[in-house]
């Protein structure tokens, strides 16, 4: 145990905790905004039973145990609860401090403590009380992340309702308006496979809502800015009450661009008959038996080259590093082999059709 002195002036800080509660409360609720809106019984149940048990722990000479810990973390999860601040709740824990120490300074002083030892009680004093700032910080912040976690599971279930279209119209505009969004302006439906991508895309101060979908990232924003190096499908901009039907593009637009290689940020303009060839297989494979099947590799990628340099002899000689009649020779055998006149327009969007759908099954 500790001196007398230092025994006396923790026994005579306990006789004044009620004039010490009404203080910290004048104070406080004078100075602090949140405080000032709390019922005017709130504060004073729960700040008693904090001084008690810290006077409990300095006056048996000891630090706070684990059950006046969770106590503590609990006042501090029940102002959190009640809408305190953390920078507030930590203002008046100083303001407790303060006040503590001032009564026991000078109490100290009317029993004449020596210097050396009114510097050692304060520095137990600190001890015990940042103990007390450490735990109800602790619970404050527990309840302050349960509350995000639980915002963001909502906006989750919000832009879920909204891409699949599962929201009651009515209810749509009411949440809508909770979110602070305006269900009469237009948003863009976005889906993608890289998360990363997915926080760049939204304009910066635009509302952007995301949930994770399938296994990619899909929301939608007020505008898209960014150009990004992986592949996301975009829809056309519409109301929320319409969005579920611009998502399906978005979603077609992104499955197509993986399924082709494709980057950026992509719709369905973009990709022009790409999504046709992915979605109707039983005519691509027939286009790949009529226009490839009768011919060996070399052909095929000489027909590749030739469509992708816009039929132009010489630059597809240049790409193939070959001579303009070697490539001249090899559009003529394939003719003749298959009976495909590519002078023709539907002959060369077949062959189009079946070289995209080859890709697919390589």
């Amino acid at each position: 145990m500790r001196d007398e002195p230092w025994s006396k002036s923790f026994a005579e800080i306990v006789d004044r905790r009620d004039r010490i509660v009404d203080g910290v409360v004048g104070r406080i609720r004078e100075d602090m905004p949140g405080y000032a809106r709390l019922a005017p019984g709130e504060f004073q149940r729960s700040l008693p039973k904090a001084l008690d048990m810290t006077f409990a722990a300095l006056l048996e000479d000891r630090l706070l145990n684990a059950a006046e810990l969770e106590a503590m973390r609990e006042i501090g999860a029940l102002r959190a609860r009640t809408g305190i601040p953390l920078e507030e709740l930590l203002r008046s824990v100083r303001v407790i401090n303060r006040m503590v120490l001032t009564e026991v300074t000078d109490i100290g002083k009317a029993h004449n403590v020596e210097a050396n030892a009114m510097l050692e009680l304060h520095g137990f004093i600190f001890d015990v009380i940042d103990q007390a700032v450490l735990a109800v910080t602790a619970g404050h912040q527990q309840v302050e992340l349960e509350r995000s976690r639980s915002d963001e599971r909502r906006r989750e279930d919000f832009a879920r309702a909204v891409l699949l279209g599962a929201s009651d119209l009515m209810d749509l505009r009411v949440v809508a308006q909770g979110f602070g969004l305006d269900p009469d302006v237009d948003y863009v439906p976005f889906r993608t496979r890289d998360p990363v991508a997915a926080r760049r895309l939204a304009a910066p101060g635009g509302a952007a809502f995301t949930v994770a979908l399938d296994g990619d990232v899909a929301g939608f924003a007020t505008a898209l800015v960014a150009e990004p190096e992986v592949a996301v499908g975009r829809g056309p901009a519409q109301r929320l009450d319409r969005l579920a039907t611009a998502f399906g593009e978005a979603t077609r637009a992104l499955h197509t661009a993986i399924a082709f290689g494709r980057t950026g940020l992509l719709g369905l303009d973009e990709l022009g008959l790409l999504p046709a060839v992915l979605a109707d297989t039983e005519t691509g494979d027939r286009l790949v038996r009529r226009y490839l099947e009768p011919v060996d590799g070399v052909l095929v990628e000489t027909l590749r080259g030739f469509l992708r340099h816009g039929q132009h002899i010489e630059h597809t000689a240049s790409a193939l590093f070959v001579h303009p009649n070697t490539i001249r020779y090899r559009i003529k055998r394939y003719q003749e082999l298959t009976g495909v006149d590519l002078s023709t327009p539907d002959a060369v969007l077949e062959l189009w059709w079946a070289l995209r759908r080859a890709e697919l099954r390589t």
